[in-house]
């Protein structure tokens, strides 16, 4: 698809300007180190983020194109894996390339680059001097020349021609191709993380089978289900209010901790063989603790045993100093 504000809007227009001028020798703005030789590389991925970057950050307020449209392609599609692009091997200029074995290294950085400039001058040199071509010559994309549909769809011809010049940009092909890139460099610089099967959430070793292990499987048993079973709604109730009214639940727990009440709780825990052994073992503790001190009533001191505090402590004073 071409996107026309490149004809309209001042920060496309630049955009557009900066791209041609890179790849134009002698631009003040022309790239910096010449394709091939070292430092080009990291140049090449900079400068295309810089876009891709300026670009995204345009369409974000403007949302002129659908982000379906300029999703980057996440590997080399399958649709130019094919002999009309010169898919594997491209044809002389390329040498014996083969863009298969690249693809794989660019994926897997095996066998290892020295670093992300030798990665880029590798990308630069292979897939991406291949990719706009072969955008043009898969039947699967409709751009490939001919005449008759040429002719009834003349978009299609200027889309052709767009995606193989200096005015790439103007067309969303081009962000596919970019975000793929992108994605090459992010790889080889994070190897792990959610660029790479999202392996910065996935531990391995004996320890994390901690979480796969019988044990864990506590949590989706037929017990576990008590926590959703009828019992459970007492914590729905009008019993379980009595930590919000003024009722007598929260009363008789205070003035009975260790009594039949909190007793018939832990009873109920402790058959649940389901529960996680952290809890079991608390509860367990809690229970030997309780038996331990033979707590009968209330902890809290009666009222005629309390200490004078407040204003019987204040008129008290005052009647000593009379």
């Amino acid at each position: 698809m071409i996107i026309r504000e490149f004809k309209t809007e001042p920060v496309l227009i630049n955009l557009a300007k900066r791209y041609k001028d890179w790849h134009t020798p002698g631009r003040p703005d022309s790239r910096k180190t010449r394709i091939g030789e070292p430092g080009s590389g990291r140049e090449f991925l900079e400068f295309h983020r810089s876009l891709l970057d300026e670009f995204f950050a345009w369409n974000a307020t403007h949302r002129v194109v659908d982000s379906i449209h300029v999703a980057p392609w996440t590997a080399v599609p399958s649709e130019l894996k094919v002999p009309e692009t010169g898919w594997p091997h491209p044809g002389a200029a390329f040498g014996d390339l083969d863009l298969g074995v690249g693809e794989i290294r660019l994926s897997t950085n095996t066998p290892p680059f020295g670093n992300d400039d030798d990665l880029g001058i590798f990308i630069e040199n292979t897939i991406i001097s291949w990719i706009h071509g072969a955008i043009v010559a898969a039947p699967a994309f409709d751009l490939y020349e001919d005449k008759q549909e040429d002719d009834k769809h003349p978009e299609r011809k200027e889309e052709r021609s767009i995606i193989i010049s200096l005015r790439a940009p103007e067309s969303t092909w081009f962000y596919k191709i970019y975000g793929l890139t992108q994605l090459w460099w992010c790889r080889y610089l994070y190897p792990v993380s959610t660029f790479k099967d999202n392996n910065d959430i996935r531990v391995s070793g004996k320890d994390a089978n901690d979480f796969k292990g019988k044990d864990s499987n506590d949590f989706k048993g037929k017990d576990s289900n008590d926590f959703k079973g009828k019992d459970a709604n007492d914590f729905k109730g009008k019993e379980s209010n009595d930590f919000g009214m003024s009722g007598s639940g929260f009363k008789e727990i205070v003035d009975n901790p260790g009594g039949e009440h909190f007793k018939e709780i832990l009873d109920a825990y402790k058959g649940q063989t389901a529960l996680p052994s952290l809890l079991n073992n608390l509860l367990a503790r809690v229970q030997e603790l309780e038996e331990r001190a033979k707590i009968k009533k209330s902890p809290f001191i009666t009222p005629f045993l309390r200490p004078p505090v407040g204003r019987a402590t204040i008129r008290s004073k005052r009647k000593k100093n009379r």
